[in-house]
């Protein structure tokens, strides 16, 4: 079985006009996380702790990419904080998408000497994101 590269990857969010573009070129790194939370319940007398399951933790997606005239104009307006909720697509496989929205919880621009100029944005997806096989970007 062959290990997955970062070629069958990519990352679309949507822009000011809130049509999903896809930014994958100028992203250099995405991650998905999630789970959820467990409660302990050992009572007195047990041998070894116990937990129960608990709800569902926020899907949160962090990605990182380099600045050029298109994601400038999509990242920095959220620079400011935004209320609204940003349409995400996180292709983590051929055929397998995450789809949905998500509050971007921490924006950062980053400008070196000697360096390409970065961005970076962690999303919070407190519905969750949607597994699909079919990609939303138009």
């Amino acid at each position: 079985m062959a290990h997955e590269t970062s070629k069958v990857t990519g990352f679309a969010m949507d822009n000011a006009s809130a049509t999903l573009v896809s930014i994958s070129g100028s992203v250099n790194q995405a991650s998905l996380t999630g789970g959820t939370e467990q409660y302990e319940d050992t009572g007195l007398g047990d041998s070894r702790h116990t937990f129960v399951l608990g709800l569902g933790t926020p899907v949160q997606v962090a990605v990182n990419g380099y600045l050029n005239s298109t994601t400038r104009a999509i990242v920095l307006p959220l620079v400011n904080g935004t209320t609204v909720n940003k349409t995400i697509e996180l292709k983590m496989a051929t055929g397998e998408y995450w789809t949905g929205e998500a509050i971007p919880t921490n924006v950062n621009a980053d400008s070196k000497m000697g360096a390409l100029s970065t961005w970076s944005i962690t999303f919070q997806a407190n519905d969750g994101l949607t597994k699909t096989s079919v990609t939303a970007v138009a």
